[in-house]
């Protein structure tokens, strides 16, 4: 079992992370021309559930920015305040 260390929630099968970021894509709402056939109802990546916001770190997750994979494109995101 792996608690996401930014929601507190457990990253499989949790509904969704809390947004961090300006423009930040669920999961389900990627671009057309990067898909795998049909969507699973669960990312494989971090476990969020279809339409859900992706954990940090999370290798599907893409930019929303440049559209490439989010841990590795370099863009420069506008951080939303979080409200506790």
């Amino acid at each position: 079992m792996v608690i996401c260390e930014f929601c507190g929630k457990m990253e499989t099968g949790s509904d969704s992370c809390i947004q961090r970021f300006e423009g930040q894509i669920p999961f389900g709402g990627e671009p057309n021309d990067w898909t795998f056939g049909d969507f699973p109802s669960s990312c494989g990546g971090c476990g969020v559930a279809m339409g859900g916001l992706h954990h940090p770190g999370c290798e599907v997750e893409r930019c929303p920015k440049c559209l490439g994979q989010l841990i590795s494109c370099g863009c420069e995101l506008i951080e939303i305040p979080l409200s506790i």
